[in-house]
């Protein structure tokens, strides 16, 4: 675990990013084990920043297992290609909860989605 909270912030942030990323854009979600203990050795041989270490190590896969979308790919899925039908609906949510916590700034008010919509 990195020393500083926001090293260790910025970490999940990439790590959170990869499956998100991969599930838009469709690409499969197998052997994510064997990229993870991959990643971890890599991470523990750089001398670079936790979150700097991540990131270029997910980057430089190419499979189509392990690779990391980027954001040309991901804008196209996002705006170009449908959310519904295409992936779950749980995980459609999942999508646009996070899309629109992207967008928001300090000045935008934070406004709770109910967790069952029929009942709000």
């Amino acid at each position: 675990m990195p020393d500083h909270q926001a090293e260790f912030d910025k970490v999940l942030a990439v790590l959170e990013s990869f499956p998100m990323r991969r599930l838009i854009t469709n690409h499969a979600s197998k052997k994510y084990n064997r990229l993870l203990v991959d990643l971890i050795k890599a991470v523990e041989k750089s001398g670079s920043p936790m979150a700097k270490a991540v990131a270029e190590y997910l980057g430089k896969s190419a499979g189509e297992s392990t690779k990391f979308p980027i954001d040309t790919e991901l804008l196209t899925a996002v705006f170009e290609w449908p959310l519904y039908g295409r992936i779950a609906q749980r995980k459609v949510r999942k999508v646009l909860e996070a899309l629109d916590a992207a967008a928001q700034s300090a000045k935008s008010p934070a406004l709770a989605i109910p967790a069952n919509p029929r009942h709000a």
